[in-house]
């Protein structure tokens, strides 16, 4: 089973629901993704499993030298928001594209 405990996302605003009894729900809206692999960390190599995920493309000039360089190995655009996120990531691959799809 693959499981990632997180997306990086941007708050866009708030909201209300009205349900049928008229109960007023108050929500926020937030953009969950798309997040992209950018580092795979394993047991033998690291010590512990997670995924590195970048989200919210970033001009390249906006970027150093060796920040470029990191996503230029991932084969993934340079990202503005970095996170890494514990994760038994066997099926994950560096740039694979990440969505909302995830959760349940």
């Amino acid at each position: 089973m693959i499981m990632i405990e997180g997306l990086i996302g941007k708050k866009l605003g708030m909201t209300e629901i009205f349900l049928d009894d008229g109960t007023v729900v108050i929500t926020t809206v937030i953009e969950a993704g798309p997040c992209y692999v950018l580092q795979k960390k394993t047991m033998e190599k690291d010590g512990y499993e997670a995924l590195q995920l970048g989200f919210q493309e970033l001009k390249p000039g906006r970027a150093d030298k060796p920040t470029l360089g990191h996503f230029k190995r991932s084969g993934v655009v340079p990202q503005r928001h970095v996170m890494e996120f514990q994760a038994v990531a066997q099926d994950y691959n560096e740039g694979d594209r990440v969505t909302a799809d995830i959760f349940s």
